[in-house]
């Protein structure tokens, strides 16, 4: 990233990110759960400014050159898990994470900057091949669709993507740099609380014009897919040993899989983490990405502290890569451990 683009970008970011501080603070009070999606409508928009900066400033000059390794596969009983580095960049947890001074944040990460990987991941369980993701889209630097042709899976052959939210770094990969289905022939599966929220007729009109990029990522995302995109309820076997779970905060209809096969399980837990050297010991920290930051904090550790105490290997889409590991108990906090490749 080049200098001028530094110093834009941050201006954007210090400018949005004191106004959230101002609003949030503190984190406080005892959400639950599930919550009403008006509730994230406000605080979105509130939050438009920085989520813009941040991701949609990302191109493909800005991206950080990729790890040498791209890919890694795991074996859990009956699911073969492959994780592929779509996009690595650099980060200043300073200017993202909120609660946290930067002294604070020092002591996680001496210099104060850090890798932020975006991963994408092929589960093969029960006769299946599903894709969990689809990253930031060539048009934005990722590189999934070149590293799923390398791994063999070729995108056209793959039939079924499963999506945690609609972020673009998360749906920008489900088409190409002109538009088109980047995964011709894949049902695209979403939780009907996240689809209604982002489909909400006339949301990008109620917003400035400048402001308006997610929602149209997000639908230019879903275009080409109309007539084969699934919506589900919680807490339903949206495949054959796929459990799709609440975990809302990040944003409106936020979802996390729990996969099941043949004495093999393991948890993709999506964005519940983006910063985890300092979101693990201190999850109590949210992040300026989350719609509800709260309700962030609270999804995040009730589901980790559920992944600890059954010491299931959790896979998270911001996870440093290999992005694979197990989650324990440590004090008020987790401690994660990365676990080994086949």
């Amino acid at each position: 990233m080049g200098i001028t683009s530094i110093l834009v970008t941050t201006l954007l970011v210090s400018a949005a990110l004191e106004s959230v501080i101002s609003k949030y603070g503190k984190h406080g009070g005892s959400p639950v759960i599930k919550s009403d999606p008006s509730t994230f409508r406000i605080t979105w928009i509130t939050n438009i400014p920085v989520i813009i900066a941040l991701l949609l400033s990302l191109t493909l000059s800005s991206l950080a050159q990729a790890s040498e390794t791209e890919k890694a596969v795991f074996q859990f009983g009956g699911i073969k898990i492959t994780a592929i580095l779509d996009a690595t960049m650099k980060a200043a947890p300073a200017k993202l994470l909120l609660n946290i001074t930067p002294e604070e944040i020092n002591r996680y990460i001496p210099g104060g900057e850090t890798d932020l990987t975006t991963v994408a991941f092929i589960a093969q369980l029960n006769g299946q091949t599903i894709l969990f993701d689809t990253g930031f889209g060539a048009s934005k630097g990722g590189k999934l669709a070149a590293r799923l042709e390398a791994s063999s899976f070729r995108p056209e052959a793959i039939d079924t993507i499963v999506i945690t939210h609609m972020h673009p770094d998360h749906v920008g990969g489900l088409v190409t740099p002109e538009g088109k289905a980047a995964f011709p022939k894949a049902e695209i599966y979403i939780a009907k609380t996240e689809y209604d929220f982002w489909l909400t007729p006339g949301l990008a009109e109620k917003i400035e014009a400048d402001k308006r990029g997610m929602v149209e990522v997000a639908l230019t995302a879903l275009k080409p897919y109309q007539g084969k995109i699934k919506t589900f309820a919680y807490d339903t076997e949206i495949r054959p040993g796929v459990v799709a779970i609440a975990a809302t905060g990040h944003t409106a209809g936020h979802t996390v899989y729990r996969l099941k096969a043949d004495n093999g399980e393991l948890l993709i837990v999506g964005d519940l983490t983006h910063i985890a050297p300092v979101q693990m010991p201190r999850p109590e920290v949210a992040i300026v990405y989350d719609s509800d930051p709260v309700l962030a904090v609270k999804t995040r550790k009730a589901v980790f502290t559920q992944a600890a105490q059954e010491k299931l290997p959790v896979a998270g889409m911001h996870f440093p890569f290999p992005a694979i590991g197990r989650l324990t108990l440590d004090g008020d906090g987790f401690a994660f451990t990365t676990e080994a490749a086949k």
